[in-house]
């Protein structure tokens, strides 16, 4: 088993808490199916790059919304433009997200089937 607050591994059959850091590792404990299935990978890559394209989503739609108000103040033919590129940047946002998460799922689809 791995403690939950240093990561060093031990037996828990020999005792409960951590020989390292001394913590009681029975107030940690928790099953992965009480987890949500996309929190239950966090500590793998695949949740580091679930994280990364959440992120990277939430960052094209504020960029496109501050894209917007910035070549939109003028108005007139700057407010077609304004409108298109932050289509543009909410689109590219959109299709990295997915792609992030396709990879995602094929990772964890093919760790299920070499573990069975």
């Amino acid at each position: 088993m791995r403690c939950v607050k240093c990561r060093q591994e031990f037996d828990r059959s020999r005792t409960e808490s951590c020989p390292n850091c001394g913590t009681n590792q029975t107030k940690f404990m928790f099953k992965p199916i009480d987890l949500d299935p996309e929190l239950v990978d966090l500590e793998n890559a695949d949740g580091i790059l679930r994280a990364f394209s959440r992120i990277f989503l939430t960052l094209s739609i504020v960029s496109a919304i501050f894209c917007f108000f910035l070549m939109a103040h003028h108005g007139g033919r700057q407010l077609a433009i304004a409108l298109l590129s932050s289509f543009g940047i909410i689109a590219v946002g959109i299709l990295v997200w997915g792609i992030c998460n396709v990879l995602v799922n094929i990772s964890c689809n093919l760790r299920k089937i070499a573990n069975k």
